[in-house]
């Protein structure tokens, strides 16, 4: 290696090193105005809301073919049965409610930082592969906020190459 490459190599380590800092003071600024007793409530009553909900909707098996989707400023709404889905990342899903289906998760299930603090997962049947690939978070994690997974049935698979995933919890409640 020349000594202009050694140069180059190192000034692109101190923008990385530098980068990193920046990124991790950020962080550090948003947690330190969190409000923990509030984050952890809120995060206590999103759980039951989530588990009631689950409940009530895992009474009955729905097998019709539907689908709805809805974008809001926290993420997509999308609601689905009778057909296998294949939920790839690119897009935050604020709340998943599949009721039938053999479908494929990339993503879901987890929160993506301050703008799109809450993600959720009701899946109520199928066997279905929960497969994150990538970095960023899905599955039930949290990234200052709140991430969950209800999976009710199915012969399932878990898979994380990467990132963080299932009941992580990363300044936040998976």
């Amino acid at each position: 290696i020349s000594a202009s490459q050694e140069e180059q190599k190192k000034e692109e380590e101190n923008l990385n090193s530098a980068v990193i800092c920046r990124e991790s003071l950020d962080q550090a600024d948003i947690v330190s105005k969190i409000d923990l007793q509030a984050f952890l409530v809120a995060g206590e009553d999103l759980a039951a809301v989530t588990d009631a909900a689950a409940a009530e909707l895992g009474k009955e098996q729905i097998l019709e073919k539907y689908e709805f989707a809805c974008d809001t400023k926290f993420g997509r709404i999308f609601l689905s049965g009778g057909a296998a889905n294949i939920y790839q990342p690119g897009l935050h899903y604020l709340l998943t409610i599949d009721s039938s289906g053999d479908d494929v998760y990339d993503c879901g299930g987890a929160s993506d930082g301050e703008k799109y603090p809450i993600g959720i997962i009701i899946d109520l049947g199928g066997s279905d592969k929960y497969e994150m690939k990538g970095q960023g978070g899905s599955f039930g994690s949290g990234m200052l906020g709140w991430g969950i997974l209800e999976d009710l049935a199915g012969n399932d698979s878990y898979r994380a190459d990467g990132g963080y995933s299932q009941g992580c919890g990363f300044m936040g409640m998976g």
